[in-house]
């Protein structure tokens, strides 16, 4: 999180084996095309004032087409860097919170989208 002291926030999650041809296996082993196609976020603040409620909402973003990410594929893991700084609406919302940060819930759900196609 970018701003006179820059700040980081790390999020830890485990899979102990990838299942071949699944959506997380090829999201893992995939291009960054790919996984900015389906890396969402679905964000929430169940508890803060009204003003920063409004301004986050709850409506899911593919980061990828919001943000800038860097991903690295290791050969036990996949770290996926977000930065927050390159979306001037994503600075916007941060100036809002980071004033009100100590007296803030932050939910915050990562997911994989899958595509459906009709046939």
């Amino acid at each position: 999180v970018p701003g006179t002291t820059n700040y980081s926030m790390v999020f830890y999650f485990v899979s102990k084996k990838l299942i071949p041809n699944s959506l997380l296996q090829r999201f893992v082993d995939g291009d960054d095309e790919f996984r900015n196609s389906r890396f969402k976020l679905i964000p929430s603040v169940p508890k803060g004032s009204w003003i920063v409620r409004q301004s986050v909402g709850s409506t899911p973003c593919l980061l990828g087409k919001a943000v800038d990410i860097t991903y690295i594929r290791g050969a036990n893991y996949l770290e996926i860097d977000v930065d927050i700084g390159s979306s001037t609406v994503a600075n916007g919302v941060l100036g809002l919170v980071c004033g009100v940060i100590t007296t803030l819930v932050v939910d915050m759900a990562f997911l994989v989208q899958v595509h459906i196609f009709a046939i």
